[in-house]
């Protein structure tokens, strides 16, 4: 009879390693992807923001997190963040609230009176685009080094 024992202790230490180090790579990732994005859309957005609440608004929030998943998001609440990001259609500008539209016009250099105005529509200024791309890189970026510190548990 023969009989063989494997001491398989070292083993079991590399398993539990390794998924706490998973674990933390997946939390580490996604938090500093999503606050990588977050800078990106607050820096990178060259329109013109006459208030700062566009640019100080923006914010990432986790959505869910266990030891194998999380996921995050880039959000800007401002209700015309989509007009800025994505170009407009020219379209017709109508008084609801008052009788008359009010305001400055820097084209003509006086104040404009009336029902209406047509508006020409305006270009878009990307900010919320380059802020997913940029975070989708961090988080490429920060998942290779965990696997890379996941590797030299194995060693």
């Amino acid at each position: 009879m023969l009989t063989c024992r494997v001491d398989l202790s070292e083993f079991h230490a590399a398993v539990t390693a390794t998924k706490r180090e998973l674990g933390a790579t997946v939390r580490r990732s996604t938090m500093q992807a999503g606050a990588s994005g977050r800078d990106e859309a607050k820096a990178k957005g060259q329109f013109q923001d006459r208030t700062g609440n566009l640019r100080r608004e923006i914010f990432w929030r986790i959505l869910t997190y266990d030891a194998q998943q999380a996921e995050g998001e880039i959000v800007s609440p401002m209700s015309y963040s989509q007009f800025v990001e994505n170009p407009t259609r020219p379209h017709k500008i109508v008084a609801r609230r008052k009788p008359e539209l009010v305001f400055w016009w820097p084209k003509v250099g006086a104040m404009f009176f009336g029902k209406s105005v047509n508006h020409p529509g305006t270009r878009g200024y990307p900010f919320m685009g380059p802020a997913y791309l940029r975070a989708e890189s961090k988080l490429y970026a920060e998942v290779d080094a965990g696997l890379a510190r996941v590797s030299a548990i194995w060693r």
